[in-house]
């Protein structure tokens, strides 16, 4: 987040205004949302980091959980099937 607001700082000359997108498309003149696709992209990018089980999740299901903490903001279902995901995918990679 620290990093969104410095380069819509250095992008714009200013900090972003209530309802601005922090997350801006980067060749936008005026502050202007990521699209959801391109969003997920870079997700999946900053998620190459961390075990291949999480990327795989969120490619599946949307939802990034990486404290069990975070799991009470989300719908139970939603967490279940996050959950399965990397079940899933970590038994495919020791296999």
């Amino acid at each position: 987040m620290r990093q969104q607001l410095k380069d819509f700082r250095k992008k714009f000359g200013r900090d972003p205004l209530p309802g601005e997108p922090v997350f801006f498309d980067p060749v936008a003149s005026v502050p202007t949302a990521t699209s959801e696709a391109k969003w997920r992209q870079e997700m999946l990018e900053v998620l190459s980091d961390l075990p291949p089980q999480f990327a795989y999740a969120y490619a599946k299901t949307g939802l990034l959980l990486l404290l069990e903490e975070q799991a009470e903001h989300y719908p139970p279902d939603a967490v279940a099937e996050w959950k399965a995901a990397i079940g899933r995918e970590g038994q495919r990679r020791r296999s």
